[in-house]
């Protein structure tokens, strides 16, 4: 930071004068956005759904691999969703438990497309690559998203309420939050150009 000043001039910018984007900038280096942040932002995920997307797209959630790797003692270290042998990451919790798959199945029967199983960063590169139009992108990343977001509920609501979430309470969760989210932008023109899918999903 020291470079920043010379002279007594500050030369991130041509003037002298001190920009606090500027700093940031400089400070972030080559640091760039993370890819699919359109998807993750977009205005049809609840702002809830949104931070742990993001945090789930860069494998930051505190899930079991990753507190024991930090030395927190667990009780167990399996998927309490699935009650299987089997480690709980993110890999798990989100691509390969049972629990979370027969959620993915019924919700890809509810959207009538068929999104190939991956991490959730490998998924949302999936839907930007199809040639849909921006609101149907975004509105499968929002049902992805959410599913993210009531899985890792039931997850929580299983270790610290004692509570079992049923498949079919998220499913009519995440339907209920989509349709209300569709609501707020079904008569955009952005919206006209799928008009046939929303209306599928809404009605």
């Amino acid at each position: 930071m020291q470079s920043w000043f010379m002279n007594g001039r500050y030369m991130l910018t041509r003037d002298g004068h001190y920009l606090v984007a500027s700093s940031y900038r400089a400070l972030l280096q080559n640091g760039g956005k993370l890819e699919c942040h359109d998807l993750i932002w977009g205005k049809l995920l609840q702002p809830k759904h949104r931070f742990i997307l993001w945090l789930v797209a860069q494998k930051k959630l505190l899930t079991k691999d990753r507190m024991l790797g930090m030395g927190i003692v667990c009780d167990s270290a399996n998927c309490v969703l699935c009650d299987k042998d089997e480690l709980e990451d993110h890999t798990h919790l989100f691509v390969q438990c049972e629990w979370a798959r027969a959620v993915w199945r019924d919700i890809e029967q509810w959207m009538g497309e068929q999104i190939p199983q991956q991490d959730t960063m490998g998924t949302l590169k999936y839907i930007k690559r199809r040639h849909w139009c921006k609101m149907k992108r975004e509105v499968i990343a929002a049902i992805h998203g959410s599913l993210i977001y009531f899985t890792w509920q039931a997850r929580n609501w299983k270790i610290f309420r004692g509570i079992s979430v049923h498949t079919d309470r998220v499913i009519q969760q995440i339907q209920s939050v989509l349709r209300e989210r569709i609501g707020m932008f079904i008569g955009s023109k952005e919206a006209g150009k799928c008009i046939g899918f929303l209306e599928k999903l809404c009605y």
